[in-house]
């Protein structure tokens, strides 16, 4: 465990990898413990693939839903719906027309807050400040968006044409049975959307940048979100939990074991993406 938080702390995870490349080989699966729990590590593209597929023997293995929220949305995240309540809760901000409607704002909020950052005389401390008000709270954070929920309702009473900001997108969402998700999921929508979508989309921005400024020469080009993506993708690895005792390339894995799809691994594996460490949006 140590080992891991130390190369994951240090930005270079792979370090942790490699260790166990060097020590067993290039097996593409290994036997660690992470998060206080027996893992398998598979970093191959066929073994990545398998458990990220195989939704009969592996699910959702993160503990985070019970970390934010807990209770019944917790149990929903963690069964097998999580997929279907991922596709219900993105349905309505997908897409370019859905995502259109929110440059204007989201410019607004953007300008506004890199100018009162600007005048301030201390560095900030984004990820820091971030992680603080996701973890800590949180209980707070519920009752701000439970308030924010009654006051658009009240506002969607008294002015139907009020322009409308991702909360009302969420809501507006409906399964295969025209059920509309209650405030509870909505709440941990907006959570999840709070931890996760800040530093992915924002890293993944980052890093664009910087690759567009160093290589102005591909600017155009389409291919650059999927080849910084690739270079720097935003997670290392993705955590999978094996539902029952199954049989995983000849190796016995037990149930409720974790699995950790190094799919990094793959990214930068030379026999995959040749000069893994070029960027190359012309791959």
């Amino acid at each position: 465990m140590w080992p891991f938080l130390r190369a994951y702390k240090s930005q270079v995870p792979e370090s942790f990898l490699n260790s166990l490349k060097n020590r067993y080989g290039e097996t593409g699966i290994y036997k660690t413990s992470l998060l206080w729990h027996p893992c398998i590590i598979v970093c191959t593209p066929e073994l990545c693939r398998k458990v990220l597929k195989d939704d009969e023997h592996f699910q959702f293995g993160y503990p985070y839903p019970s970390l934010i929220f807990g209770g019944k949305s917790s149990d929903f995240f963690l069964s097998g719906g999580h997929k279907r309540f991922r596709s219900l809760a993105t349905s309505q901000i997908n897409g370019h027309e859905a995502l259109s409607t929110h440059i204007g704002r989201i410019e607004e909020i953007v300008i506004s807050t890199l100018e009162e950052l600007s005048r301030t005389n201390q560095p900030v401390q984004f990820l820091q400040e971030m992680n603080r008000v996701a973890f800590k709270a949180r209980k707070m954070l519920i009752k701000i968006i439970q308030g924010l929920l009654a006051e658009r309702r009240k506002k969607e009473s008294n002015d139907p044409n009020a322009r409308k900001g991702i909360i009302d997108f969420i809501k507006e969402v409906e399964d295969e049975d025209g059920e509309k998700l209650d405030d509870e999921h909505v709440i941990l929508v907006l959570l999840i959307f709070l931890l996760a979508g800040r530093e992915t989309s924002g890293r993944a921005g980052c890093w664009a940048t910087v690759y567009l400024y160093n290589h102005p020469e591909v600017l155009q080009k389409a291919k650059v979100i999927d080849e910084t993506l690739r270079s720097r993708t935003n997670t290392f690895a993705l955590l999978r939990e094996a539902k029952k005792d199954t049989n995983l390339n000849g190796h016995f894995i037990p149930k409720g074991w974790k699995v950790l799809v190094w799919h990094s691994a793959v990214h930068m594996d030379p026999e995959v993406y040749p000069h893994p460490k070029q960027f190359l949006p012309s791959r």
